[in-house]
C-alpha cells in the first residue's frame, strides 16, 4: 500500500470548465493567497490560450485532453538545480504513459522535456519558478497531454495522442490520477536529495540518445551525439570531429526529418 506521504489527494484539485491558461490561473491564485498549499492543481477542460515552450501556443480541443498545472514548493532546492523539476515532470508523464501504451520503449523525452512516442509529440511541459534568495520558493509545472484528440490542424508538425496510438478513447481522469501518484512518488528524490537517480533515468529515456543526429544552432546545421545534460539543464553534444559544445534551451534545436 502506498504511504500517505507519497500519495496525492483530490482535495487539492481546482477544476475549471474553461480558462485562458492553467499556469496563469495558478499564478494569479498565488498572488491572492501566498500560502496556497503545495500540490494544488488547476485543471481545465478548455484552455483557450495555452502556452508551450518558446512562446508557442498549445493546441487542445475542449474536453478531449489533459491540461493542468501543479504547484510545488521545493524550497530545499537551490536555484541552479531547478532542472531537477523538469526531469521529475517529464519522467512522471513518461512512466504514466508507459503503463498505458504498447511498445513503451518508443516513449522518450525530447530535451528538455517534451514527451515523444516514436518521432511524434504526445505531451509538452512548461515550468515557471519563483525564487527566494538562492533557493526556489515555488514552481508551477504545466502539463499538456494529448489523450483523446484525433484530428490535428495541418500546421502542427508531428502530433500524436493516446487515442491515435490505441485506436480508441480512454478515461482522462484515470490517466491524470496515475500521473499525480507517479509524480508524488518520484518527488521523494527531490525531498531526499537523491535527484541523481532522476538524472540517470532521464538520460536513459532521452530522445535520440544513441548515435549522431542532426541539430541546428545559430551557425547552421550539424550532426552530433548527446553526451550529457548538466544539472543546469544545458545539453552537451560532441561532433564527429571531437568538438564539444554545450547549449542552453533556445540556443539549439533538433532537426526533425
Amino acid at each position: 500500500m502506498e504511504s500517505k506521504k507519497n500519495s496525492w489527494s483530490e482535495e487539492y484539485l481546482i477544476h475549471l470548465p474553461e480558462t485562458a491558461s492553467t499556469n496563469s490561473y495558478l499564478s494569479d491564485l498565488l498572488m491572492q493567497d501566498p500560502d496556497l498549499p503545495a500540490w494544488t492543481v488547476v485543471m481545465t477542460d478548455n484552455q483557450t490560450a495555452g502556452r508551450g515552450q518558446q512562446g508557442n501556443s498549445w493546441f487542445a480541443s475542449s474536453g478531449l485532453n489533459l491540461t493542468f498545472s501543479v504547484l510545488l514548493r521545493p524550497t530545499m532546492l537551490p536555484a541552479q538545480q531547478q532542472f531537477d523539476l523538469s526531469r521529475l515532470c517529464a519522467l512522471s508523464v513518461l512512466h504514466t504513459l508507459s503503463d498505458l501504451l504498447p511498445s513503451a520503449e518508443m516513449l522518450s523525452i525530447k530535451w528538455p522535456n517534451d514527451i515523444y512516442y516514436g518521432d511524434r509529440k504526445i505531451a509538452g511541459i512548461l515550468i515557471e519558478h519563483s525564487l527566494t534568495g538562492s533557493n526556489l520558493d515555488y514552481s508551477i509545472l504545466g502539463v499538456g497531454l494529448n489523450i483523446n484528440e484525433s484530428d490535428y490542424p495541418s500546421y502542427l508538425p508531428n502530433p500524436t495522442s493516446v487515442r491515435i496510438i490505441l485506436g480508441h478513447s480512454v478515461d482522462r481522469v484515470e490517466i491524470f490520477r496515475s500521473f499525480m501518484q507517479e509524480m508524488r512518488s518520484l518527488y521523494r528524490h527531490i525531498e531526499e536529495h537523491t535527484a541523481d537517480q532522476l538524472h540517470t533515468r532521464y538520460m536513459q529515456c532521452l530522445y535520440r540518445r544513441v548515435g549522431y543526429h542532426p541539430f541546428q544552432d545559430k551557425e547552421g546545421r550539424f550532426d552530433a551525439m548527446i553526451t550529457d545534460v548538466l544539472p543546469s539543464g544545458e545539453l552537451l553534444l560532441v561532433r564527429a570531429d571531437g568538438r564539444k559544445s554545450s547549449y542552453a534551451f533556445k540556443e539549439i534545436a533538433y532537426v526533425l526529418c
